[in-house]
């Protein structure tokens, strides 16, 4: 093979290494629904960098939805764009934020801006009026919201989208 080959080869592994470390808090639970989606459950995922999840959401968007059933934080909550929650979830929000030695760099609060953007931009319309209204992505404080809450914001109910439970 040619090395041209071998470098595409290399970089699709890297690709499907990358979104299996990503997604390696949650499940696949295969086909759950009647409309033949790909149900994928979160149980505890505390988030990570905003474009992880944004290139994990563009790959999954295409056959699947997120069940939330546990804990799902920051970044985590991007999953709300394609997804269902449980009434015991929770869900947990802040700031983003830039670590490390260029953190207060004009390139990192670019990034932090975009950031904000792109979480905001995958919240359902109630969650989103919530965030904005509370300013939460603003603050470093946690803010937390119950699956009940967020159900009561818009946020669809698994329990209704999926036949049975998924424990």
């Amino acid at each position: 093979m040619s090395n041209y080959v071998l470098t595409n080869i290399k970089l699709l592994l890297l690709v499907i290494v990358i979104v299996l470390l990503s997604v390696g808090a949650i499940g696949l639970i295969g086909s759950a629904n009647a409309k033949g989606y790909n149900v994928i459950t979160v149980k505890q995922d505390f988030g990570g960098e905003v474009s992880r999840y944004e290139n994990e959401i563009d790959i999954v968007n295409r056959n699947s939805f997120y069940a939330i059933t546990g804990q799902c934080f920051s970044a985590c909550t991007m999953r709300l764009a394609r997804g269902c929650i449980y009434p015991h979830a929770v869900l947990g929000f802040h700031s983003p934020y830039a670590v490390g030695p260029d953190a207060n760099s004009f390139e990192a609060k670019v990034e932090i801006s975009r950031s904000r953007a792109a979480l905001i931009n995958h919240y359902p319309p109630g969650i989103r009026k919530w965030a904005e209204d509370n300013r939460v992505l603003l603050s470093n404080r946690k803010n937390y919201l119950s699956g009940s809450q967020a159900i009561a914001l818009g946020v669809p109910d698994c329990r209704t989208m999926i036949q049975g439970e998924l424990q």
